[in-house]
């Protein structure tokens, strides 16, 4: 068993101890004290997983946002091909 180096004591509002036992529920874990030391264990995790879906989500969105463009610019030039094809067919 590890040996214990550190005790805590909590003083809660009402809203925090409801965020505490949501807490309880996410984490699977009966005891606020496990689910707080659990918390406390996969904290790095969790930050590397959000930066890491953060990135991938900045990716996306400059891809798709490159992508608009590139529609944009050829919706542009159909049109303008279109009025030129318009134009010519009138001068016949």
């Amino acid at each position: 068993m590890n040996e214990k180096v550190s005790t805590i004591t909590l003083r809660l509002t009402a809203e925090e101890a409801e965020q505490l036992e949501a807490l309880k529920s996410l984490t699977g874990k009966r005891s606020a004290s496990e689910a707080i030391k659990y918390i406390v264990r996969e904290y790095p995790r969790f930050c590397a997983h959000y930066k890491q879906e953060a990135r991938e989500h900045g990716e996306l969105k400059r891809k798709y946002q490159e992508q608009g463009e590139a529609v944009r610019g050829f919706l542009s030039a159909l049109d303008r091909l279109e009025k030129v094809g318009k134009g010519q067919e009138r001068g016949k």
